[in-house]
């Protein structure tokens, strides 16, 4: 009884992604609840990488991970919308618009009109001018990279096998410790705001 109620809170932290969810699953199967709880407690790169059990009758060459399943989408995305969503794992919360365009915004650009929509997806520039935050974060949401929480002003999350993807490609980049500087302070002014 208590291990079900366990197994049902760790299956709620899969954010309801059937993949993330069979892939928990397939860990249950081989190594106990446990001791796959265990592997994947604070670290979740081992369900990311978790990739599924041989099975007969399924094409297991096409097996993949949570995390292959993520570069496809990735490989996807602009430069630009690559760029943001990389620098919104800094959030730990959601955040609203003005938080993405204080942290994320490449604001030595402010003064560069918005590109215009048939544009941007030719756009082969890694640049987020602070005109262009509202319609990548619009982008990012319509294909459910980002989840908008109800309520003024909106909010925009990611799931957290998302997050702690988009994080390990975050801190291989350069500009991560400058990032986690821009929403230090901004933590701290909306803080005091609050």
């Amino acid at each position: 009884p208590v291990e079900r109620a366990e197994a049902a809170r760790w299956a709620a932290g899969m954010d309801g992604i059937p993949l993330a969810i069979v892939r928990s699953g397939e860990l249950v199967a081989r190594d106990g609840f446990g001791n796959a709880r265990q592997a994947v407690q604070g670290d979740l790169q081992a369900l990311l990488d978790a990739t599924p059990a041989p099975s007969p009758g399924r094409d297991n060459d096409n097996a993949s991970s949570i995390a292959d399943t993520l570069e496809r989408g990735w490989a996807l995305l602009s430069a630009a919308e690559q760029t943001l969503l990389r620098r919104l794992a800094v959030f730990e919360e959601p955040v609203d618009l003005d938080g993405v365009e204080a942290v994320c915004a490449d604001h030595d650009l402010a003064d560069v009109p918005p590109i215009p929509r048939e544009a941007r997806d030719d756009a082969d520039s890694d640049r987020v001018p602070p005109a262009d935050i509202l319609d990548f974060v619009a982008r990012l949401a319509r294909k459910s990279w980002l989840v908008v929480t109800p309520g003024r002003p909106f909010r925009y999350a990611m799931l957290s096998l998302t997050r702690a993807w988009l994080g390990m490609l975050l801190e291989q980049d350069e500009e991560a410790p400058g990032l986690r500087r821009r929403y230090d302070v901004w933590r701290a002014a909306s803080q005091s705001s609050e």
